[in-house]
This record gives structure tokens, C-alpha cells and sequence, in this order.
């Protein structure tokens, strides 16, 4: 059997980095887009998403790199 696992954290920093830009850019603009036009479902699952995506980049950054 394949010895590859699927990961959500990234590996390195600079992928972090990026996780948690592009994570705060859509919470930016999904939740202006909320506090303009009104709660919507999927502007709300975007916000959702974008708060997730933030957090894994923080996990990512602040925790050590594993493996190989």
C-alpha cells in the first residue's frame, strides 16, 4: 500500500503564509459583502470557509514541521 497521507495542515511556512492571506483577504470582502447586502447562505458559508482556511494557517505557522 502507498505510504502518502492526506494532510490539511501545510508543510511549510510560506504555504502557511499564504493559507492565511488569502484566508483574511475572503474574510475581508465576504464579510463587507454580509454587512452590506445582508446575510445570505453562501456568503455565510464563504465566511465560514475563509474563518476555517485562517486557522489552519495558523496552525500551520505556529507548529513545527513533521515529517519529511
Amino acid at each position: 500500500m502507498s505510504d502518502r497521507r492526506f494532510h490539511v495542515i501545510p508543510r511549510t511556512r510560506p504555504m502557511s503564509a499564504f493559507y492565511l492571506v488569502v484566508g483574511l483577504v475572503l474574510i475581508l470582502t465576504t464579510g463587507y459583502r454580509v454587512l452590506t447586502e445582508g446575510a445570505a447562505v453562501l456568503p455565510v458559508v464563504a465566511l465560514v470557509a475563509a474563518l476555517a482556511l485562517v486557522v489552519t494557517a495558523v496552525i500551520g505557522l505556529v507548529s513545527p514541521p513533521t515529517g519529511r
